[in-house]
């Protein structure tokens, strides 16, 4: 579950990378604590209209999602993306 999704981004050298958590206010509910929030770690929860997740999602280098919508998304973008189940 989160979990693993919190010790994958811990994985990531801090730095090389900036790890971007989005999701609905809704999940934001279900994420909680989970993940230690800081200037490597930033939560996007609750704060991208769809539109501009799809224009956060373009400028990315890459995505992680355990969604098939912003996967789609980033595959419409020709961007690097790995669907987690």
């Amino acid at each position: 579950g989160l979990a693993n999704y919190l010790q994958l981004t811990k994985l990531f050298p801090k730095d090389q990378f900036k790890i971007f958590i989005s999701g609905t206010a809704e999940e934001g509910k279900l994420i909680g604590n989970t993940f230690d929030f800081d200037e490597n770690v930033v939560s996007l929860i609750g704060k991208l209209s769809l539109t501009d997740f799809i224009a956060f999602i373009a400028k990315t280098d890459g995505l992680v999602a355990a969604s098939t919508g912003p996967l789609h998304i980033a595959a419409a973008l020709n961007k690097k993306a790995i669907g987690l189940y």
